[in-house]
């Protein structure tokens, strides 16, 4: 595993979180939205910036509740042209010492489908990267098909009326009601 750091990071150690908690404001610099625009192939990332409640979670595990906010340019899905979107995300996540890594799956899919998430371990460092944490929410916040409102999909493509009818198939069956083809 390699120990560069993610293009934007703001690393905080647990053990400074502190029982009464602490909130966190992020935002990024110019130099790290471009590098974040590459990751997630973006046209642009015009702004990211959120805010990170980081409260104790258990004995020495931490609850991050947070608000992120980005301005996004995206390629259209239909004409590739730049769409400009706003994108404001909330999340929730636990970290917790000894958690079972999210990326190795235990095999208990039913409790993964009908639980809540399970938390994510704390790194053996004690420090958590609030930075990729925002990052990796505004991935999965991110219109999955951005779409101008004007876009068309062009004429060739189209669908062409209704798809001609299936032909129809003899029935095998037919022969074990008794009825036979002669």
């Amino acid at each position: 595993m390699s120990d560069a750091l993610p293009e934007f990071s703001r690393r905080l150690a647990v053990a400074a979180v502190g029982v009464r908690g602490r909130l966190e404001r992020l935002s990024a610099n110019p130099e790290e939205r471009a590098a974040l625009a590459r990751r997630l192939d973006l046209v642009a990332l015009e702004r990211l910036a959120g805010e990170v409640v980081v409260t104790p979670f258990k004995r020495d595990g931490v609850v991050l509740r947070g608000t992120g906010q980005a301005a996004v340019v995206q390629r259209c899905v239909v004409s590739l042209e730049p769409v400009a979107q706003t994108v404001d995300f909330t999340f929730e996540r636990r970290f917790e010492p000894g958690a079972p890594d999210p990326n190795m799956f235990d095999g208990d899919l039913e409790a993964l489908l009908n639980g809540e998430d399970p938390p994510d371990p704390v790194p053996e460092d004690g420090v958590i990267d609030l930075g990729e944490v925002l990052a990796e929410e505004l991935a999965l916040a991110l219109d999955p098909y951005p779409r101008r409102p004007d876009a068309e999909i062009p004429a060739q493509w189209q669908e062409r009326g209704e798809a001609p009818p299936e032909p129809a198939r003899p029935n095998p069956f037919r022969v074990l009601k008794g009825g036979r083809d002669t």
